[in-house]
């Protein structure tokens, strides 16, 4: 009479941890378990931390700009750009990088530009 194969302690504790892993796989972590927020909220919260991040970012640089340094003098249309939406200005939702002009503002406004159109998907 042939008898059944059986494994190994070692065998059937390997065994044992891969299914025990491979079950670990299967659990989707909720937010809403939590933290009590939808992941809705904070996916909606993360956009609208960074897009005030890179509205903040575009003035940070038209300002550092209008100021110049020890070394450069402040630019004059970042300047113009700063009194209009600096600190209690206009919103800076109508800022366009192409309010740049010149052709020796092409670095300038490929930044903005960057910086402008960043996403979050």
């Amino acid at each position: 009479m042939k008898r059944g194969r059986i494994l190994s302690p070692g065998r059937s504790l390997a065994s044992l941890g891969t299914i025990v892993i491979l079950a670990g796989c299967a659990i989707k972590p909720v937010p809403d378990d939590v933290t009590g927020v939808s992941t809705y909220a904070i996916a909606r919260q993360i956009r609208c931390e960074t897009r005030a991040a890179a509205r903040e970012r575009v003035v940070t640089y038209i300002k550092n700009l209008a100021e110049g340094s020890q070394y450069i003098a402040g630019d004059p249309q970042a300047q113009q750009l700063l009194a209009r939406y600096g600190d209690g200005g206009e919103d800076i939702s109508t800022f366009r990088p192409s309010m740049f002009t010149g052709p020796l503002e092409v670095e300038r406004r490929n930044y903005l530009t960057m910086i402008y159109t960043t996403a979050i998907a």
